[in-house]
């Protein structure tokens, strides 16, 4: 029963490792091409002064946030601090050995100052592009409207499009991100009354 048990933990922890990649993979792959934009890669997130330049007859808006290379960057360690927690965990399944407490708390503490760290950047990114889309209305279309026409940054005649939808989902991916490092913190946190006292 104990080994049945042990096998249905090590393919939860499979799943956790596959389903947070992929979830790693669209936040921070769909901040870096959906909200970024040109040569300096302007951020689309808490835009201001979204207005019509008469000089180019186009809209325009300023971008002043690091907000988008700040939560790239976080998903790329995030992605880094996943590997590292799953090759660790599954170091000691190949070894068929169950890590210390100290291994244990070691992998518990940096799930849930990752849980923390995962929920304020989703909490950046979902604000950002609420005040974005806010902006944007103002001119009496859609956000998805705006975001489809898309937007220049020196030369006006060329258009970064965007798509609203893929935004959405960054947004979405960055809040479940949450609850996945949420979830394997409490099971490390569990792993712990059991471990053994060993060091290693």
């Amino acid at each position: 029963m104990e080994n049945a048990f042990q096998q249905y933990q090590n393919i939860g922890l499979a799943a956790w490792f596959l389903a947070s990649l992929i979830t790693l993979g669209i936040f921070t792959g769909g901040i870096a091409d959906q909200l970024q934009f040109g040569p300096q890669r302007i951020c689309l997130l808490y835009v201001e002064n979204y207005h019509k330049d008469n000089a180019t007859n186009a809209f325009v808006f300023d971008s002043y946030s690091p907000s988008c290379g700040a939560s790239i960057s976080m998903g790329w360690i995030g992605i880094l601090l996943l590997l590292a927690v799953t090759g660790i965990r599954f170091f000691f399944i190949y070894k068929k050995e169950e890590p210390s407490r100290n291994v244990v708390m070691a992998l518990a503490g940096a799930a849930a100052v990752w849980t923390a760290i995962s929920f304020i950047m989703a909490a950046i990114v979902s604000s950002g592009v609420g005040k974005t889309c806010s902006e944007f209305e103002k001119s009496g279309k859609s956000c998805g409207a705006v975001f489809g026409e898309g937007f220049f940054a020196n030369d006006i005649n060329i258009i970064y499009k965007k798509n609203i939808n893929t935004v959405n989902a960054a947004v979405g991916s960055g809040w479940t991100l949450v609850i996945f490092w949420g979830l394997y913190a409490a099971f490390e946190f569990y792993s712990y009354r059991n471990a053994s006292l060993k060091w290693w």
